[in-house]
């Protein structure tokens, strides 16, 4: 099912109660303010929060929609859709790294450390991949990040192509061979 803005809450709960899930997808043109709507329209039903999710990674949501989902849900699963759709304020993803809830936490950290490697120069990716050497999950998953990243430095990738972690190795052959903005 298109969900747009004039989706009834009742056609939801009805594909909700058939499949056990909400296999919707919201239609690529809304506006933000036509997600808004969405948003207020079907508080309280039981595909809220699976509906939020969709909304927070849909690519018109903005800064104010998400700080929206965020005063409306308390949700880990929607809190982490808010603080890795790649649109969330610095101040919001702050907000989120003191969460309850652990994985948001880690999910909110992620994001904040993807805009630093937005302004980082080549010393400190450098840096960040030795405070990461471990094979904890966070380690893992920030060499994950540093190997996907446009800006990483090919000196740095090329460290991360012999990383111990497969997902790290595959991550870094995946790039583009685009040469990276941060030589």
């Amino acid at each position: 099912m298109i969900v747009n803005s004039s989706t009834s809450p009742h056609a939801l709960e009805v594909l909700f109660d058939q499949t056990g899930m909400l296999d919707a997808e919201i239609a690529p043109q809304i506006s933000s303010a036509e997600l808004a709507t969405l948003v207020r329209a079907h508080k309280g039903y039981r595909h809220w929060n699976p509906l939020l999710q969709l909304i927070a990674i849909h690519p018109s949501a903005d800064g104010a929609l998400l700080s929206l989902i965020v005063r409306a849900s308390n949700d880990p699963g929607v809190l982490n859709a808010v603080a890795t759709s790649g649109r969330t304020s610095k101040k919001l993803l702050e907000q989120l790294s003191r969460s309850t809830y652990r994985s948001v936490r880690e999910h909110a950290k992620m994001g904040l450390l993807y805009k630093e490697l937005e302004m980082a120069t080549a010393e400190r990716f450098r840096e960040i991949l030795n405070e990461n050497r471990g094979d904890d999950e966070r380690a893992v998953s920030v060499r994950g990040l540093l190997a996907m990243h446009q800006r990483t430095p090919r000196d740095v990738l090329h460290l991360l192509a012999q990383d111990e972690f497969d997902f790290v190795r595959r991550a870094v052959s995946m790039r583009s061979k685009r040469p990276s903005k941060n030589q």
